[in-house]
């Protein structure tokens, strides 16, 4: 089987880190099944150079990315020509198509099946590629906040979901999402959750465990949705009451400054930002704290919470769906969601408890990357076998 994999998230050497769960993935079902031969191509954007000397622009980091990378499979990094601002970005998808049209007429290689991830424009482009190249459609909706698409968006999303043979949700509530708010049909809704590799996300009994504080640990981009000011603010709280706490942050994003001023503004210690890690030093990170802590507004999965509890570490999150389908909630101490005191008072329970790191890590078994390969390569064979009969 041949499978061509389009999307836009993909670690490439200037965003490392990345959306590592796409990599993993298909890294993992090639290596399980060598006989399917898996393409990714990953279009990066680009502003022209004229415009580039007069918009400071986000994308200039993308200049020294390579054409062709391979890994476990080739990976193919086109450029397509992005429009600045947001207004435009419902419609990007055209360019994004004809950056793969090129790419595709390059490869020898023919195609039995699409894979996209993401809805909008990924899945929309992919639709398109599918029906030139006459094979099936199998679109992976990571896409946060359907519920709250704008009206091309949501056009544009109901497009894929009507045109796709299969849709694949990362939990049974995005499930729900895509089939009340995009009008999918329940039988081409699939749902498939992520996963890790519990072979590097487990358990390390060999890490010191000396310490002065209850270690929390935090990972996540640090922007609004993750909700880091609300952690802040609980961490302040704690503070106020001479609690022994320390506090990492794994990440990067654009919330930066505004964050460390509001270090600054609440005069905290013992606050500590690591910055972006790579996905293969992070078990080691996890198994060096005591509890992992993330105040995120929302999820579509909560692929970093599953990660902490495979290390051995409780966790605090926030009282949301999915969350609250997926955390095991012998592990797992609920707050309230936009409420620092609430985060406050989870953490006093979790640091005051006692655990059993084993337990915890066994309780997220199932969430691995294997069980999401062998799930996918399923929904690959119902897809031709339909369009075969």
């Amino acid at each position: 089987m041949n499978i061509l994999v389009i999307t836009r998230w993909h670690p490439n050497s200037a965003e490392p880190v990345k959306c590592t769960f796409v990599k993993e993935l298909h890294s993992h079902y090639s290596k399980m099944l060598p006989n399917d031969n898996i393409t990714v191509i990953s279009p990066i954007p680009y502003y022209p150079s004229i415009l580039s000397r007069f918009l400071k622009t986000k994308y200039d980091k993308f200049l020294s990315v390579n054409d062709l990378q391979m890994d476990a499979y080739p990976i193919l990094f086109p450029r397509y020509f992005k429009i600045p601002g947001k207004m435009f970005a419902a419609y990007e998808w055209y360019s994004y198509y004809l950056s793969l049209k090129r790419s595709i007429s390059k490869l020898s290689s023919s195609f039995d099946i699409v894979h996209t991830h993401g809805l909008v424009p990924d899945g929309l482009v992919g639709r398109q590629i599918a029906k030139d190249l006459r094979v099936p459609l199998v679109s992976h909706a990571h896409d946060g906040g359907i519920d709250h698409f704008s009206v091309p968006e949501m056009r544009l999303a109901k497009k894929v979901c009507q045109d796709a043979d299969a849709i694949i949700a990362v939990s049974d509530r995005q499930k729900m999402i895509i089939e009340q708010y995009l009008s999918a049909d329940p039988d081409k809704v699939i749902t498939i959750n992520n996963g890790i590799d519990s072979r590097k996300f487990c358990v390390l009994e060999s890490m010191n465990n000396t310490k002065k504080y209850f270690r929390l640990l935090s990972v996540g981009n640090l922007n609004y949705g993750k909700g880091f000011d609300i952690l802040l603010g609980a961490i302040y709280l704690l503070q106020q009451n001479s609690l022994d706490i320390s506090l990492t942050v794994v990440g990067e994003g654009v919330e930066r400054d505004s964050l460390n001023k509001l270090i600054d503004s609440y005069q905290l210690i013992n606050v500590k930002f690591l910055g972006a890690i790579p996905n293969n030093k992070l078990p080691q990170i996890y198994n060096q704290h005591d509890a992992f802590i993330l105040s995120t507004r929302s999820e579509t999965f909560g692929i970093v919470f599953i990660e902490a509890l495979a290390c051995g570490l409780p966790v605090v999150a926030p009282r949301i769906a999915p969350l609250t389908d997926i955390l095991p909630e012998e592990f797992c101490i609920f707050a309230d969601p936009e409420s620092s005191s609430s985060f406050a008072e989870a953490i006093i329970i979790i640091k005051e408890k006692r655990w059993e790191k084993n337990r915890i890590a066994e309780s997220v078994s199932k969430y691995s990357l294997q069980n999401s390969a062998r799930e996918l390569r399923r929904v690959y064979e119902k897809v031709l076998s339909y369009r075969t009969s």
